[in-house]
Parts: structure tokens; C-alpha cells; sequence
């Protein structure tokens, strides 16, 4: 008997018991954050209620729903606003992906220097002989052959960070138009 008033309770607490107390906490660094426990500097409680399996919409104030026209569209009507794949991407693009490309290219740049700088110091070091005009004359070649290596790969990172830059001011249209 015990046992089933146990499990009676149990059962009541989780279907009767409606939401949990969670703290939304904002640290020193403005990070949030959500806990149990109270929080040590801002923030406060917000209630959690358990997912029912239906998603209902938001009542409309009657305020709002007697401010509008009858017969009028809605305010976004015709306005294409960002999918959440445009959205993910732009901020994406804004927050890593062309700061990423561009230190790509600033790191290409500096490899490709300090290759240069190893030939043209090996170079200075030949002597005036036979053997050093040949090895001169070969670490010419490889410098030539460096450098186009170096240009086509550097085209290649511009081209992709103009065309995330353009993506992202595509994105960045497409946002502004929709508001």
C-alpha cells in the first residue's frame, strides 16, 4: 500500500507539477548562463514549463487586433525575410568566416615571404665558383616557380573572401529590405 501511494505521488508531481524554477544568470564577462542554484551577480528566475508535444500560437493583444485594418495584410506580407540558414550563414560570415579568409591570406602571404627570404638568403651564401652559379642559377628557377605558386594561390583565397563578401552583403540586403 505504501508503494502505490509513493508511486501515486510521483506520478502527480510530475504531471501536476507545471514548471521548474530556473536562474538566467549574466556573469561579469556578459556571458549568460541558466542554473539551478541562485544567481551570485545579475539575473533572475524564469520559469520552465514541460514541452506538451503542441505548439500554440501567441494570443494577439485585443489592442493590436482592433488597431488593424479589416481586410489588411499583414505588415510583412510580400517581404522575404532571412531563412535561418541565411541567417546562420551571414552571421557566420560576419563573425568568423571573412575574418577566417582573411587571415588565410595574411598567413599565405607570410609563408610565401619567409620562403623567399630562405632562397635569397642560400643564394648570398654561394661562392664565386662553378658549383654556386649552378646552384644560384636552380634556386632562381625556384624562386620563379615560388612565385607563381604564390600568386595563383593568393587568387585563389581573394576570390573566395570577395565572394563571401559578397554573399554577406547580399544577406545583409536581403535583411534590411525584409524589415
Amino acid at each position: 500500500m505504501p508503494l502505490r501511494t509513493v508511486a501515486v505521488a510521483c506520478f502527480l508531481c510530475l504531471v501536476g507539477g507545471g514548471a521548474w524554477a530556473i536562474n538566467k544568470c549574466v556573469g561579469e564577462d556578459g556571458r549568460i548562463s541558466f542554473q539551478d542554484a541562485p544567481c551570485r551577480g545579475a539575473g533572475g528566475a524564469i520559469e520552465v514549463r514541460p514541452a506538451s508535444g503542441f505548439a500554440r500560437p501567441a494570443p494577439v493583444p485585443a489592442s493590436a487586433a482592433s488597431d488593424a485594418a479589416p481586410g489588411a495584410a499583414a505588415p510583412a506580407a510580400g517581404k522575404k525575410k532571412l531563412s535561418f540558414e541565411e541567417w546562420d550563414r551571414k552571421t557566420y560570415l560576419e563573425n568568423r568566416g571573412i575574418r577566417d579568409a582573411n587571415a588565410d591570406i595574411e598567413n599565405h602571404n607570410a609563408r610565401c615571404d619567409a620562403m623567399r627570404r630562405k632562397l635569397a638568403n642560400e643564394k648570398r651564401s654561394y661562392r664565386d665558383n662553378l658549383t654556386g652559379a649552378v646552384l644560384a642559377n636552380s634556386d632562381a628557377k625556384e624562386m620563379e616557380a615560388l612565385a607563381t605558386e604564390c600568386a595563383s594561390r593568393l587568387r585563389e583565397l581573394t576570390n573566395v573572401r570577395d565572394r563571401m563578401e559578397d554573399e554577406l552583403q547580399r544577406l545583409r540586403e536581403k535583411e534590411r529590405a525584409s524589415k
